[in-house]
């Protein structure tokens, strides 16, 4: 087998180089199943691991939604490589070799304990947090700093139902002994190039699953279940809402079934997590006669109602597979809230889709993780590789494109034209362009006669008035050689209107007989009527000259004034309506 090198210990070139072979020259690149969890692959082993001799296997389909296969294989073989690589090949050949993958889970059932979380860090509600000192730095965090990580197994477990200064979470500590098993399954999976993902979980974390089916809460008392196993028991407690507030580890002493003394542990614990009179659950997970236990709780929790609950029970109340071993079935359950409506609260929420309970206790050291590239840097390589593919693809077409318009355009007639006369050929060009603007400029709308008729008809729109003559001009005035300086070149348009009008009417007309007067006369007439020979602007000159006299004569029609306005329109040479007077 090829060998590799984590990337720190390569120059940047060669892990790349690295990455890219496992991108294009392993299944890492084409099969996603490496990177999903033993419990995402369609088919699943699931064997149970507590000490014995036999390990029993059951094998669970996807597909189907149940385990359709199940075994047993010796301790012995399952720890020889050897065996392992039959077994693999057993299983595929068991599922017709259609499976693309292989999930093994691993239930370790013989050894459970606890570690005490030091003082600095017992109350820290980031879990996250939490996880990564632990992972990096297991002495900070435990009370007890004599334990070394690569002597035991360590994994953060949370208390959601924790109240007051109670501890928020805990440490569970398992044996190592079973390591060699799932490296060997590893090691398999990268020499044959062939998705085996392995996952070794503690069995009693899977049995808490087992709270939903059985629960049968009293008024507001918790429940304590007691977990009997071959060599240890878990004692977990859950308050009146189903909460989980801790956990407790007692170890079976010189081949005892029965905890020494678990009577008092329940009973002082249930009065510390403030559980008054709890029910007490006992499940004998190794198929042990349980009345002595019942019998020792009993006698310290006299108030609370102690029953044994077994695997014919659990099987019935949840609808669990039969013959499957209950970690494994609970594993793989479906909880409906309908029917079993504490799995809404946090701890259960949290347990189903955080999978606590699932935490992988024997993962490979981080440098040795670290040595194939994660799912998005596979991903990431291969969109890389699909924008290059593209990229070449946009410029051969691009070039392609050129090519041709190259040689369309070289082929027209216009390709072989030269010019002989660019000078000749720009004065003419000029001359049109002139030509152009002279008729552009004589045609545009200078004197209309409704023009007129709107300025004389607007400014006396209101009555009161008798007009008696009415007279328009309108002319090109020419730079004059003889008045030096003169300003007047440009079109020149002028009214002259007499006549006789009431005093509202001479009012109006005298608030335009100002030096402002022209523009704010035509700006209403603009607004009003937006003729552009109205508008007034920087190139255009506007006045009026206003002056009025009392009328004696007409007096007794109302109209006792006679008055003579004045308006006058001059348009600079540059203004747009001006004519041009040379092109």
């Amino acid at each position: 087998m090829k060998e590799f090198y984590h990337p720190s210990d390569q120059n940047p070139f060669a892990a790349y180089r690295q990455a890219v072979y496992f991108a294009k020259k392993t299944t890492r690149g084409s099969n996603e199943n490496w990177y999903k969890s033993p419990v995402e692959q369609d088919c699943q082993v699931h064997l149970y691991l507590d000490g014995s001799d036999s390990v029993n296997y059951f094998i669970w389909s996807t597909e189907q939604g149940l385990y359709t296969k199940s075994g047993s294989i010796s301790l012995e073989d399952l720890s020889d490589k050897e065996q392992q690589v039959k077994f693999v090949g057993k299983i595929l050949a068991g599922e017709g070799g259609a499976a693309d993958s292989i999930g093994f889970v691993f239930y370790l059932a013989n050894e459970f304990s606890l570690a005490a979380i030091g003082p600095d860090h017992k109350l820290k509600s980031n879990f996250a947090e939490l996880v990564e000192e632990l992972t990096v730095s297991p002495a900070e965090v435990l009370e007890d700093k004599s334990m070394v990580a690569d002597e035991r197994a360590l994994c953060l477990f949370p208390y959601q139902g924790a109240t007051g200064g109670n501890d928020q979470s805990t440490v569970v500590v398992l044996s190592r002994e079973y390591e060699g098993i799932v490296d060997n399954f590893r090691e398999i999976a990268d020499e044959k190039d062939f998705p085996i993902v392995v996952a070794a979980v503690s069995a009693p974390l899977c049995a808490l699953l087992a709270l939903p089916v059985i629960w049968a809460s009293r008024d507001d008392r918790g429940v304590v279940v007691v977990y009997n196993y071959r060599t240890f028991s878990m004692l977990a407690y859950f308050d009146a809402k189903g909460e989980l507030c801790t956990l407790r580890t007692l170890q079976h002493h010189e081949g005892s079934q029965c905890p020494k003394d678990i009577g008092r542990t329940v009973q002082m614990t249930a009065v510390a997590m403030e559980l008054e009179d709890p029910d007490v659950h006992i499940i004998s997970m190794a198929d042990h006669d349980v009345t002595d236990v019942i019998l020792n709780i009993g006698s310290a929790m006299y108030a609370s109602e102690i029953r044994e609950v077994t695997f014919a029970e659990l099987q019935q109340r949840g609808g669990l597979q039969e013959g499957v071993f209950v970690e494994a079935a609970l594993v793989n359950k479906v909880y409906d809230p309908s029917v079993y409506p504490i799995v809404e609260n946090k701890t259960f929420t949290d347990l189903l889709e955080s999978k606590y309970h699932l935490q992988d206790f024997l993962v490979p050291p981080s440098d040795m993780q670290e040595v194939y590239p994660v799912h998005g840097e596979i991903k990431l390589m291969q969109m890389v590789k699909k924008i290059r593919l593209a990229v070449f693809a946009l410029a051969a077409v691009i070039a392609i494109y050129f090519s041709l318009s190259a040689v369309s355009t070289m082929a027209k007639p216009e390709w072989g034209h030269r010019a002989m006369n660019h000078a000749a050929a720009q004065i003419k060009i000029n001359q049109q362009i002139n030509a152009y603007k002279k008729w552009d400029n004589l045609l545009a709308d200078r004197s209309k006669a409704w023009e007129v008729i709107e300025l004389v008809s607007r400014t006396f729109s209101d009555g009161g008035v008798e007009l008696t003559n009415v007279t328009y001009d309108c002319t090109v005035k020419e730079k004059s050689t003889r008045s030096v300086g003169s300003d007047d070149e440009g079109l020149h348009k002028s009214y002259s209107i007499t006549g006789n009008a009431d005093a509202n009417v001479i009012d109006k007309l005298i608030k335009y007989d100002t030096r402002d007067g022209g523009e704010m006369f035509f700006s209403e007439l603009f607004e009003a009527t937006k003729i552009a020979s109205f508008e007034p602007a920087d190139t255009r000159d506007f006045g009026i000259a206003f002056q009025y006299r009392s009328a004696n004569s007409r007096g007794d029609e109302g109209l006792p004034y006679s008055f003579t306005l004045q308006i006058t329109q001059k348009y600079s040479k540059d203004d747009p309506l001006a004519l041009l007077s040379s092109n």
